[in-house]
């Protein structure tokens, strides 16, 4: 199981848990009141996990009503945004992107903190930012039912392939429906990468003894792979608005997956 390349040290969950003024036993009393104030949703068609309930607690800093809107958002923007997330991993357009596109995570996280994920295009002309964003979210997917997710993320994305065409793929309709906020740094050396990560950690593809991004790419697939059921699950999940309790307004079609720190590399 792809789990155990992910692991992180259980004194890295302790230590969060201790940032938000939690221990085990009052961390699980939250989840169980979740799981509680699940049962009177109807509108929401399953009962979360306890694992992704701890998770979204973490991401929510552990305020409980925080968590309750991103879990109902968890389901609700599937239903409103199918173009976002009904692509199954083993439909042919997902596994195109595979060939295509590079979307993986580093195996261990920077400073016992933040997950980075790199993303490039593996070749020209190819591009697709609805399908890095699908791949985004089906990778990120696989960390919410394990207790490996960290609430940090560093996305560096490379841009070497990327062409004129590419960037019309970018479009204001596109733009329009991110919900990610980012800290963007620009530069035009990958040399500043040997800043921030040891020669172990960085990929063979910027000078470094780590795993390549199309040896990073493969281990993210084998563990796409391993969620193969839930994936099939999330394709039948869909909100009945009819039971919501109470209507959302527009302004509360906020985020989910939180802030992500950016580095472009060009």
């Amino acid at each position: 199981m792809t789990s155990n390349i992910f692991a992180v040290d259980k004194n890295v969950t302790h230590n969060l848990l201790e940032e938000f003024g939690r221990t085990e036993k009052t961390a699980n009393e939250d989840v169980f009141a979740i799981k509680k104030w699940l049962t009177t949703q109807h509108h929401l068609p399953e009962i979360m996990g306890d694992f992704k309930i701890r998770n979204i607690l973490l991401l929510c800093k552990f305020n409980i009503e925080k968590a309750k809107q991103k879990i109902d958002m968890y389901y609700t923007i599937r239903t409103r945004f199918p173009g976002w997330f009904n692509n199954n991993t083993k439909s042919p357009l997902m596994q195109h992107y595979r060939k295509t596109m590079y979307t993986c995570f580093l195996p261990k996280p920077i400073n016992e903190r933040y997950r980075v994920i790199f993303l490039k295009p593996a070749v020209p002309n190819a591009y697709d930012p609805v399908g890095q964003i699908n791949l985004i979210l089906n990778i990120g997917e696989t960390f919410f039912d394990e207790e490996h997710l960290l609430i940090d993320f560093i996305a560096i994305f490379d841009m070497a392939n990327l062409t004129v065409n590419d960037f019309r793929k970018v479009t204001p309709m596109f733009l329009s429906q991110m919900y990610f906020t980012y800290q963007i740094h620009v530069n035009e050396d990958a040399g500043v990468l040997n800043e921030i990560f040891s020669k172990e950690q960085l990929p063979k593809d910027y000078g470094g003894d780590g795993e390549s991004l199309k040896e990073l790419n493969d281990i993210m697939w084998l563990r796409i792979s391993e969620y193969q059921n839930r994936f099939d699950l999330l394709d039948k999940l869909k909100v009945n608005e009819d039971l919501r309790p109470k209507q959302l307004k527009n302004d509360e079609m906020l985020g989910f997956y939180g802030s992500f720190r950016k580095l472009d590399i060009d």
